[in-house]
């Protein structure tokens, strides 16, 4: 399996990610793709031409025979449920993510990723969001409404839980537990992590095309109000404690 897929929400430390495995294990390939860019296409992601699915399939075979990994980022919770109507190579690209890959999901305290996502659309969209109207609200992507946040995070929570061959990473651990992070994932992959281990810094992350927030942890506490917290327990709250995030 050439295919390592990092599936996550946004705002969830996705791109540290990315660099740290790429910087700390030889065998993966520094540059990374974006499945949506190659099989599905989001409204706020206009100004990205649309990628040909048939480029990446031949940048997998060719990691294949070159004994490398490639990595694949993804929102998405399943790449062949938008693919459906797509072409015949988008289709096989979806499954081979899907159903080929070595998938590590990247999970962050909900609330902190939520709040992280606030100032965020502040910034894309130069409007004032009211956290507690967004927090009850869907996630707007472009034109589109998708639902709740945490009904979202929830479900990749449970998916992540119930694939047995998943690797579960938390953002939070990149500083609690690098090594050990690192350790995981090299068992995982079965492949060797470099002698000397290089911590990517949430600041430093490069593979991101926008700056990263300050990756605070815990912050949702000053911000959020005694309703915003108990809204959030009763869409997510088993799934909080499932990943050992307290209430």
């Amino acid at each position: 399996m050439p295919i390592i897929c990092i599936k996550t929400m946004r705002r969830s430390g996705t791109h540290r990610t990315i660099d740290n495995l790429a910087t700390n294990f030889e065998r993966i390939r520094e540059d990374y793709k974006t499945i949506e860019h190659y099989i599905f296409w989001e409204p706020n992601n206009q100004n990205i031409p649309r990628k040909n699915a048939g480029d990446l399939l031949a940048d997998i075979d060719e990691a294949a025979r070159s004994d490398e990994f490639i990595l694949v980022k993804s929102h998405l919770l399943d790449a062949r449920a938008v693919a459906v109507d797509a072409s015949t190579q988008e289709n096989q690209l979806a499954r081979r993510i899907e159903e080929d890959s070595k998938k590590i999901y990247v999970f962050r305290d909900p609330r902190d990723m939520f709040i992280s996502f606030q100032r965020y659309l502040q910034i894309t969209t130069k409007k004032e969001h009211s956290l507690s109207e967004l927090l009850r609200e869907g996630e707007w992507l472009g034109e589109s409404k998708l639902e709740n946040v945490f009904e979202r995070w929830r479900r990749f929570v449970r998916q992540a839980k119930e694939d047995p061959s998943c690797l579960i990473v938390r953002f939070e651990d990149w500083d609690a537990d690098f090594n050990g992070v690192i350790s995981r994932v090299a068992d995982f992959l079965d492949c060797r992590a470099a002698d000397e281990l290089t911590p990517v810094a949430l600041r430093s992350a490069k593979s991101t095309a926008r700056e990263p927030g300050s990756g605070e942890i815990g912050g949702w506490r000053d911000v959020m109000s005694p309703a915003d917290v108990e809204f959030v327990a009763n869409v997510a709250g088993e799934e909080l404690a499932l990943l050992g995030y307290s209430s």
